[in-house]
């Protein structure tokens, strides 16, 4: 069963790690389960876009890795391939969780 959970933010301690100002801390959540992609924003002050629209906190969305999705309406959130490297230059990549 996949269920990979990847917490995305400007904290050290998370695991896909994005350097700007406008990203909260602990800015929202990608998970891979079974059924897909989803992405939840965790409450955030700029909030999380998907293809233009922002996001309600705490409520999973179902997103591909075709959709346009923004940390803070600017900055394209990291997606992690199999081998721990994201999409975003300068994102730094820890191991999911799961």
């Amino acid at each position: 069963m996949i269920n990979d959970v990847w917490i995305i933010g400007r904290g050290a301690d998370y695991h896909l790690i994005v350097n700007h100002l406008s990203v909260s801390g602990r800015h929202c959540e990608l998970r891979r389960t079974a059924q897909g992609w989803f992405v939840t924003d965790l409450g955030s002050t700029n909030g999380t876009y998907v293809n233009g629209t922002r996001i309600p906190a705490h409520q999973p969305v179902r997103v591909q890795r075709s959709d346009r999705i923004l940390l803070a309406g600017e900055v394209p959130m990291p997606w992690p391939d199999l081998v721990g490297v994201s999409n975003v230059p300068g994102a730094q990549v820890v191991p999911a969780v799961g």
